[in-house]
């Protein structure tokens, strides 16, 4: 992997992918599927033959401490590499994820579970008339 912060594009900053764009990923895109989904490899990779795209991916992870060498040094957020490796072909074939802050962290996060919503809806009661 790449030094993390030492990025070519999105100004060393990275991107917050969703969970369904990661979810897309699998062997056998093309690097235009890919380019749909993610966007362009954060880091420079070369002109010809590149057969790696590498990114700098943030996820929101509330409890987390402030990376110090992120220059934001915003809170609650997970930093992870994430590479695509593809074939002679131009197929991706392997995907790989880095830890980068912190270190141990799992990449990418589990999706945060949404709450159950509870509906509260007031119902008048109805008044039949009986004839008598």
């Amino acid at each position: 992997f790449p030094k993390p912060y030492s990025l070519t594009f999105d100004k060393d900053r990275g991107t917050f992918p969703t969970y369904d764009e990661l979810e897309q990923m699998r062997p056998g895109l093309t690097k235009d599927d890919i380019y749909k989904i993610l966007g362009r490899p954060h880091y420079d990779e070369g002109m010809f033959g590149v057969r790696e795209w590498d990114y700098l991916f943030h996820f929101h992870t509330p409890g987390v401490e402030a990376d110090p060498a992120n220059k934001s040094g915003v809170d609650g957020i997970t930093t992870c590499q994430y590479k695509v490796v593809f074939d002679k072909h131009k197929f991706a074939r392997s995907f790989y994820w880095n830890p980068v802050f912190p270190e141990d962290a799992a990449c990418p996060p589990p999706a945060p579970k949404a709450e159950p919503q509870v509906i509260i809806r007031e119902v008048e009661p109805t008044r039949s008339k009986i004839r008598q």
